[in-house]
């Protein structure tokens, strides 16, 4: 029986678990099968051991018999190998790939052994799917990899509607808590704690949350919080030191009516270039966008066309 099956690991929901069954579910849809077609398999633990990697891939291995399957490249490979020689296809959905980033070796090694497979296996055995313009040309134009498909974050746009007139506090929101985040991050919440802003992370991880010297983790237990505090936040950060996949919290804070200050760094320079967020190249240039209070008019236009209405009908145009 023809069927979808979504594998996925990590301790928490992410940006990129929300994208990945997204584009499952609307897979799912275009192929004319029915929801009960659609299978999520999931493993909720990290793995950053040798050992933990060996169980991570043997899990996919097993569980990778769907006639689609969707997974992140992290465990592609097991998935790939079980179906290499039937007529299953898999889908690997890659938000960024950075080699000056913090993952261990094995998984770089790892990632370059599937980036050579996918530049040779046909798109209709292995297809690589990218969440931003600048990944595709990256993909399709630096790696070589054949008909690399786009397909990015959609949102529920009148979910957020409500939140763009709240009041303002004088604070920043400096993003989510993660690994990628400049150390500069840090430094900038010094001067601007210094100049009378309260300055705190977001984060989905409640054994996070807490208070440091210069700035806040916070954990909000609802989404509804969550969007709350960012529309009435002056700022949201997003400082990778990294080509960023996309930055679903950066276009959350555009679609509710927070402005958006980024380095343009891989996908998130689409997003900046796109909504008309304050692009800029180093913390100076963020304090000074602060202190004087820059205003850019986001466009709410170009934000429409990642609204949840289109994602049903996003893969009939790949046809």
């Amino acid at each position: 029986m023809e069927n979808v099956i979504y594998l996925s690991h990590g301790k928490h929901l992410t940006g990129g678990y929300l994208h990945e069954k997204q584009f499952a579910q609307t897979l799912c849809e275009h192929l004319g099968l029915s929801p009960s077609a659609y299978i999520e398999k999931r493993r909720w633990e990290y793995f950053e051991t040798p050992l933990d990697y060996l169980k991570l891939f043997t899990w996919s291995f097993k569980e990778g018999y769907g006639s689609q399957n969707i997974c992140v490249a992290r465990i592609a490979l097991p998935v790939l190998l079980r179906n290499l020689f039937n007529k299953k296809k898999v889908w690997v959905v890659w938000h960024y790939f950075d080699p000056t980033d913090k993952k261990q070796t094995i998984l770089k090694i790892w990632y370059s052994i599937l980036l050579f497979l996918a530049r040779w296996i046909s798109p209709q055995k292995l297809q690589i799917v990218c969440v931003a313009p600048f990944w595709k040309n990256y993909f399709e134009k630096k790696i070589g990899i054949n008909k690399v498909l786009y397909f990015p974050n959609f949102f529920d746009s009148k979910q957020y509607i409500p939140y763009r007139n709240l009041p303002k506090k004088k604070q920043i929101h400096l993003g989510q808590e993660s690994f990628k985040n400049s150390r500069d991050v840090i430094d900038l919440s010094s001067w601007l704690t210094a100049l009378g802003y309260a300055c705190y992370f977001s984060t989905n991880a409640p054994e996070k949350a807490g208070d440091f010297e210069t700035y806040e983790i916070r954990y909000f237990k609802t989404f509804e919080a969550y969007l709350s505090e960012m529309a009435k936040s002056e700022y949201t950060l997003a400082l990778p030191y990294i080509n960023e996949g996309w930055n679903r919290i950066a276009h959350e804070s555009f679609l509710v009516g927070t402005q958006v200050i980024g380095y343009k760094k891989g996908g998130l320079g689409d997003l900046l270039d796109g909504a008309n967020g304050i692009i800029v190249e180093n913390i100076e240039e963020v304090l000074e966008a602060i202190k004087s209070k820059k205003i850019k008019q986001i466009n709410q236009e170009f934000l429409f066309h990642f609204d949840v209405e289109e994602a049903k009908k996003y893969l009939m145009k790949k046809k």
